[in-house]
């Protein structure tokens, strides 16, 4: 098996699930994501001008959709910004995934 980037293990778990569409912000911490996404030609990636927004954006489209919405984060104030939307989400079961680099500070927020 060829050796491949976190990135790359990333962007191929979500084609594997047939994720066709992404939301989220580029950051130091998850660039190797936006590298892999680059080669992607099957995952659409939209970008929001705030983690916030997009974490909006992609419950927004699992309530429309009904598929899961991704959402794609930096570390840093990413997670305490983002509890109210997971929680929702949860609550309403609704499939929205949050994928954060550094998940330290989202189990003190999602607790």
């Amino acid at each position: 098996m060829p050796r491949m980037t976190g990135g790359e293990a990333v962007v191929r778990s979500l084609s594997t699930y047939n994720v066709s569409t992404v939301f989220g912000i580029p950051g130091a911490h998850n660039l190797a994501i936006y590298d892999a996404l680059l080669d992607a030609t099957d995952i659409k990636h939209i970008v929001a001008r705030h983690e916030q927004g997009a974490a909006f954006m992609a419950d927004g489209y699992a309530r429309i959709s009904g598929l899961a919405g991704i959402c794609i984060c930096t570390t840093g104030t990413c997670c305490p910004q983002h509890p109210c939307i997971a929680r929702n989400s949860t609550q309403r079961l609704i499939p929205c995934t949050l994928h954060c680099q550094s998940d330290s500070g989202c189990r003190d927020w999602l607790e």
